[in-house]
C-alpha cells in the first residue's frame, strides 16, 4: 500500500513533469527552505484539499487571482508613468470561490508569522485584521463606480510604495544591465543570476517580440533567462531590453516574458469560464480586469506552441514589500489589514463576470457568518502544510527529487 510520503512525492512529480530541469531544481530546492516557501510552491496541493476544506458556504464563483498570499502583494509601473500597490500575479487566475483567495492567503499570513517567529496569537491577530478590513471595504464598496475603485488606504504600505517609486528605471538599467563603448546595451548575465539562451531561443524570441510591438518599432537589444520566485520555478523567463522608435527615451525598456500554463484552479473553478485564445490572454485578461491600473507593457503573445505573458520588469524586492515591515508586529499588521483592503476591491472588480454582476452575492456573502469560517480552514490547512513540508524535507533529502 502507498504510504502518504509517497503519495506526495508521485504527486509532485507527476505534476512538475514538463518543467524544465534547471529550473525544477531551483524549485524543489527553495521549497525545503520552510513551511512558507514549501506552501508558495504547492498551490497544487491547496486546490486538491480544497473539496475537504473549503468553507459550507464557499461564497459566490468570481474572478479571482487564484494564488493570494503575501509575496503576491507589491508596488509596479502602470501606463501612465505611476507606482500602483496591488495583487500583482495571475497565472492562476480564474472563476472561482471567493472564499479561495481568503483561505489561501489567510493560511499564509500564518506561516509566514510562524517564519517571522511571531507568536500565534500575532499571526492570529493578523489574520483577523485581513478579514476584517476586507469585510469593512467590500460592505462599504457596494456603490462604487470603476474609477473610485483604484484608490485603497495602504497605511504603513504607502511608504513601501514611496520607496519605490523614488527607485527609477534608470537604476534598475544599472543593477542588471551595461552599457557597451559602442553604445549597445547588454545583460549583467555572471553578477546577476542570469543566463544567456540558445541561439535558436534567442532568434524564436526576437521575431516574436519585434512582431508584438511592431506598431511601436520595437527592437529586441538583449535577451536573457531568469530564475525567480517559487511556484513558477521551471517555466520558462525571459528579461527583455528593448528599444522603441517611438518617444524620446534614449534608454531601452526593461520588460520579462513568461511561459504561463493553465491555471491549477481548473479541478475546483466555476463550469462558465471565459474563452480565450491561450492561457497568457486568459492571465493578462484577468489582470486588467482584477488590479486597479495594469502593469506596465502588459499584453501576451506565442512562441512556438507556448504562451508568455509580457510586462514591466517588477523588481523581486518590490513583489514581497510586505517583509520589510516583519520586525515591527504592529506595522506588520496594519500592512496586512491594507492587503484585505486591496483584496476587497481586486473581488469587487472581479464580481462583474461575463454572465452577470455578482456584486451583490458577494455583498451578502461577506455580511454573512460564512466568512468568519475562513479562519477555521487557513488554520487547519496551515496544519496540513506542515504535516506535508515534514514529509517533503524528508523525501528531498533522501534525494527523492533527483533526476
Amino acid at each position: 500500500m502507498i504510504t502518504p510520503k509517497e503519495a506526495l512525492i508521485e504527486r509532485l512529480i507527476r505534476f512538475h513533469a514538463d518543467r524544465q530541469r534547471a529550473g525544477l531544481r531551483c524549485k524543489y530546492a527553495r521549497m525545503a527552505e520552510g513551511p512558507f516557501e514549501f506552501f508558495r510552491g504547492t498551490d497544487l496541493l491547496f486546490v486538491d484539499s480544497w473539496p475537504a476544506l473549503r468553507p459550507r458556504k464557499p461564497g459566490p464563483a468570481i474572478l479571482i487571482c487564484g494564488d493570494l498570499h503575501l509575496e503576491n502583494f507589491g508596488a509596479f509601473p502602470t501606463d501612465d508613468g505611476d507606482y500602483h500597490f496591488d495583487i500583482n500575479d495571475f497565472d492562476e487566475a480564474a472563476v472561482a470561490p471567493c472564499s479561495f483567495d481568503l483561505v489561501r492567503c489567510a493560511t499564509s499570513i500564518l506561516l509566514a508569522a510562524e517564519s517571522w517567529r511571531l507568536t500565534p496569537t500575532q499571526g492570529t491577530g493578523m489574520v483577523l485584521s485581513f478579514l476584517d478590513s476586507y469585510r469593512e471595504t467590500a460592505l462599504a464598496d457596494a456603490a462604487l463606480t470603476e474609477a473610485e475603485s483604484i484608490s485603497v488606504d495602504l497605511g504603513s504600505v504607502a511608504g513601501v510604495l514611496d520607496a519605490t517609486r523614488r527607485g527609477s528605471r534608470k537604476q534598475l538599467l544599472r543593477r542588471y544591465t551595461k552599457q557597451r563603448g559602442d553604445g549597445t546595451w547588454r545583460f549583467r548575465c555572471k553578477s546577476r543570476g542570469l543566463k544567456r539562451v540558445g541561439a535558436n531561443t534567442l532568434a524564436a524570441i526576437i521575431a516574436a517580440v519585434e512582431e508584438f510591438g511592431r506598431e511601436k518599432g520595437w527592437h529586441v537589444l538583449d535577451v536573457a533567462r531568469r530564475f525567480s520566485g517559487i511556484g513558477s520555478l521551471g517555466l520558462r523567463r525571459y528579461p527583455l531590453l528593448i528599444a522603441e522608435a517611438v518617444g524620446d527615451a534614449p534608454e531601452p525598456q526593461f520588460l520579462t516574458l513568461k511561459e504561463t500554463i493553465p491555471s491549477v484552479l481548473v479541478p475546483i473553478a466555476d463550469a462558465q469560464q471565459p474563452s480565450y485564445a491561450n492561457e497568457a490572454e486568459r492571465s493578462v485578461a484577468a489582470q486588467r480586469q482584477l488590479q486597479g491600473k495594469p502593469t506596465a507593457g502588459l499584453g501576451a503573445l506565442e512562441i512556438g506552441a507556448r504562451a508568455f505573458r509580457i510586462r514591466a520588469m517588477i523588481p523581486e524586492e518590490n513583489r514581497s514589500s510586505l517583509y520589510r515591515l516583519q520586525k515591527s508586529p504592529p506595522r506588520l499588521r496594519e500592512a496586512v489589514a491594507a492587503a484585505g483592503r486591496v483584496t476587497a476591491r481586486s473581488h469587487w472588480r472581479g464580481s462583474h463576470v461575463a454572465n452577470g454582476c455578482r456584486a451583490p452575492e458577494l455583498r451578502d456573502w461577506v455580511a454573512s457568518p460564512a466568512l468568519e469560517s475562513v479562519l477555521a480552514a487557513a488554520v487547519r490547512f496551515a496544519d496540513w502544510i506542515q504535516r506535508d513540508y515534514a514529509m517533503y524535507v524528508e523525501a528531498y533529502r533522501d534525494g527523492a527529487f533527483e533526476e
